[in-house]
């Protein structure tokens, strides 16, 4: 390990923390469609609402955003699916999935997932993070 090492693993992280906030501001402003088309406008709470899913491409990529969750607090979740169900607002199917405190048994809520998105969300529904 040489003298300055310690300098290039500071910058790579506050690289890779600059690219994750861009990421998320590109994804929130996304969001924003314009009122006069008939382009998607999610509503209601991120995650917990049929009209505000988790956007992903495929439903492996579903099971790989559920599993990089946990609490908040760091407590690991466990996660059921439940079924799936439709929205007037998209085209398929969303999946419904249970998310349950791994360490209390507290049931956290119900996240809906849409397999069918254009891209990975960055967000977290309310009480979540990414590991």
């Amino acid at each position: 390990m040489g003298l300055f090492d310690f300098l290039k693993k500071k910058q790579k992280k506050e690289e890779l923390e600059l690219g994750e906030n861009l990421r998320k501001a590109v994804i929130e402003l996304s969001d924003v469609k314009d009122e006069n088309t008939d382009e998607y406008r999610p509503s209601g709470e991120f995650g917990y609402n049929i009209d505000n899913p988790v956007m992903v491409r495929n439903i492996v990529e579903g099971y790989h955003y559920l599993d990089t969750l946990e609490c908040e607090n760091n407590d690991p979740i466990i996660y059921s699916r439940l079924g799936s169900t439709m929205s007037d607002k998209l085209a398929h199917p969303i999946d419904i999935y249970e998310i349950i405190n791994e360490k209390t048994n507290e049931i956290i809520g119900k996240i809906h997932i849409y397999g069918y998105g254009e891209q990975l969300s960055s967000k977290t529904p309310k009480g979540l993070k990414f590991k």
